[in-house]
This record gives structure tokens, C-alpha cells and sequence, in this order.
């Protein structure tokens, strides 16, 4: 009994781990909109102008062991929560001041609506037939898209932790 809970432990470990992981590469791919952005030269740990899976692997160890606060070796709840919770809190201060156009640290709703280079891109990639306005084709066809890249990643994920 004691040997199932111990492979059911690695098993969820070795899942976490992956997780962090594709979560890393998804960050270095996105430019910094989920996280810090990853460079090729740290992850080329030796700098040959490739990487490895070794340097993935060594890369995801060390995300695990960052998010590994009391050291055991294990990621419990209130680990990745809170790991979860700075990234998200950062992430919050980015916004803040990216959009805060008279720098007193808060959020109005004319900067929260203020046209945005960003949000204009985002709308006329919606807007298929750039007629200036989003029928309801082309929203379905965006959540279509949203879906499908959620799916991919979520198939990423998986073959990550195989």
C-alpha cells in the first residue's frame, strides 16, 4: 500500500514539473505577456547555440526548486499557490504601469479604455473583413482559435509529461 502512495507521488511530482515547465517555454514563446521572458542564451546553458533537452530539463529543476520554498523536494498547495500568486501579482504591476498614464499608481476607467496600440491590434485581427466592427462569425472564429490553442497546449502539456 505505502509503495502505491510513493509512485502516486513521483507520478504527481513528475506532472508538476513538466507543468512548470511548459509553462516556462510557453512564457519565453509569448514575449513576456505570461512572465518574464526566457532568452535563448539562459537556456543555452553552454552557450553552443543549442539547447538541449538537458538544458530544459535542468531549466524546469530549477523553476521546481524556486517554487519549492520548505526544500523537501516535493510541491505542495500552498507552494504553487504561491508561486502562482507572485507571478500573478506581477503580472498586475505590469499592467499598472503600462496603462497608467498619470503614474499615480491606480486605474481609472478612461486608462483602462483609453485606445491602445495592443487593443487596436487585437480588434483588427478579429475583424476579418476589416470593415471596422466584429460580426458574429468573426467572434465565434476568435473563440474558435482561443479554443484550438488552449487544446494545443493542453496536448503539449501532455506529451511534456510522457
Amino acid at each position: 500500500m505505502k509503495h502505491t502512495y510513493w509512485i502516486s507521488g513521483v507520478v504527481a511530482a513528475a506532472i508538476t514539473a513538466s507543468s512548470l515547465g511548459y509553462v516556462t517555454i510557453a512564457q519565453a514563446r509569448a514575449g513576456g505577456h505570461h512572465g518574464p521572458q526566457m532568452t535563448f542564451e539562459e537556456l543555452d546553458v553552454d552557450a553552443n547555440g543549442e539547447i538541449t533537452q538537458e538544458e530544459f530539463a535542468a531549466h524546469r529543476a530549477a523553476r521546481f526548486a524556486g517554487a519549492d520554498t520548505d526544500g523537501d523536494g516535493f510541491l505542495t498547495v500552498e507552494e504553487l499557490t504561491e508561486a502562482m500568486s507572485s507571478r500573478r501579482e506581477r503580472r498586475i504591476e505590469r499592467m499598472i504601469n503600462r496603462m497608467d498614464a498619470n503614474d499615480d499608481g491606480k486605474l481609472s476607467v478612461e486608462e483602462m479604455t483609453a485606445p491602445s496600440e495592443r487593443g487596436e491590434r487585437m480588434f483588427a485581427r478579429i475583424d476579418a473583413d476589416e470593415n471596422g466592427t466584429v460580426s458574429e462569425a468573426e467572434f465565434s472564429a476568435m473563440q474558435e482559435h482561443m479554443q484550438n490553442r488552449r487544446g494545443n497546449h493542453r496536448h503539449g502539456e501532455a506529451e511534456a509529461s510522457e
